[in-house]
């Protein structure tokens, strides 16, 4: 009589399925690339799926597994060989160890509040990063990051590949034509302070040739440790205040030094309210303009007349408000600006893993 080995052939239908679906690419929740398809098509997760008495873990793993946009009849998930995390304890201590928390993190200036398209106030948002890709005696200002630890700034891949000279990172900047004190009637802020690149680590599945942007995020280490003040301080992870995904239609929040109605620049830092769009929407909107595929880990905010992030604001953060602010996602593209289509961002929240990893002290 002959026996099947399930595992080869779990194996080989895996390796057939992934050279048919090999255009639905995501990432697992352990950040390996993987292939969204129906789960009834992906042998490790339906198993794991139908196990009898699965770990809470492995439950967590499978729903977090779930992914948008895939091939065949729904649920779909991220397909790979894994099934369950790489070590969660681990993470939780690195994270606890290298990201601030609450009690430093994203605090929230007293008296302000968001207007769509206005300036901020002088101190709000200090965890933002201001790029200079010319010189000290000329600068010319890009994109944007966030601090998130006192060695770490948070940035948009295609800001350093596409862009890949930048002299020095701008913190605690308001006003950019002003070279001193930048003060709104009697409140003054600190001089600006200019830090400058140790290394750089951009994501390993970042692809400059794909239209699509996905995994657009990268790491900026400072080659000194950021001191905090009033007006220099890091912004919080989602995970560091247990945050779940915003909803469709809750408001969140964009800044930036990017383009406004006026000017191809502005050099007063603007904020401006944004609302969380249905995926799937956003999906067809894209796919009917220029045939892009967005995943699980990319978030669609926008989409109201004249009221976007734009050219100059790439890797600024998308922001939540929860008691104290938390970046949510980092400004990926659009199709124009301030037009009635969203635009894209990287959901950070979706590269916990690899974020955690990567820090060191």
């Amino acid at each position: 009589m002959n026996t099947v080995n399930f595992a080869s052939f779990s194996f080989l239908f895996f390796s057939i399925a992934i050279s048919v679906f090999a255009d639905k690419d995501c990432l697992n929740p352990n950040q390996r690339k993987g292939y969204c398809i129906t789960i009834a098509e992906c042998p490790v997760l339906k198993a794991l799926g139908e196990k009898a008495s699965p770990t809470p873990e492995e439950r967590q793993f499978l729903s977090d597994s779930v992914c948008t946009d895939g091939f065949g009849e729904v649920p779909y998930v991220c397909c790979t060989t894994d099934t369950n995390y790489k070590d969660p304890a681990i993470n939780q201590r690195l994270s606890n160890d290298l990201l601030p928390g609450p009690e430093i993190c994203g605090d929230q200036p007293s008296g302000s509040k968001i207007y769509s398209g206005k300036e901020t106030e002088i101190d709000e948002f200090p965890w933002m990063a201001l790029f200079n890709y010319g010189t000290d005696e000329e600068p010319i200002f890009g994109c944007a990051g966030s601090i998130i630890n006192s060695r770490y700034i948070i940035t948009a891949a295609h800001c350093i590949v596409e862009k890949p000279n930048i002299n020095s990172i701008r913190l605690g900047e308001y006003d950019t034509e002003n070279n001193g004190i930048d003060c709104i009637g009697t409140d003054c802020a600190d001089p600006v302070l200019n830090v400058f690149i140790e290394s750089i680590i951009i994501h390993p599945n970042y692809n400059i040739k794909s239209r699509h942007r996905h995994n657009d995020i990268a790491l900026i280490r400072v080659k000194d440790e950021i001191q905090y003040t009033s007006f220099i301080s890091p912004v919080c992870m989602p995970w560091v205040l247990k945050l779940n995904p915003s909803e469709v239609g809750k408001n969140l929040v964009v800044a930036g030094w990017g383009r406004t109605l006026k000017d191809k620049k502005s050099s007063i830092k603007q904020k401006v309210a944004v609302p969380i769009g249905e995926h799937l929407a956003c999906q067809q909107a894209f796919w009917r303009a220029k045939v892009i595929l967005l995943q699980s880990q990319q978030v669609c905010a926008g989409g109201n007349f004249l009221e976007d992030a734009c050219d100059g604001d790439s890797g600024g953060p998308l922001m939540v408000f929860k008691g104290k602010w938390a970046i949510e996602g980092i400004v990926s593209y659009s199709r124009g600006c301030g037009l009635e289509v969203p635009g894209v961002y990287t959901r950070v929240a979706g590269y916990e893993d690899w974020i955690v990893s990567s820090l060191k002290e």
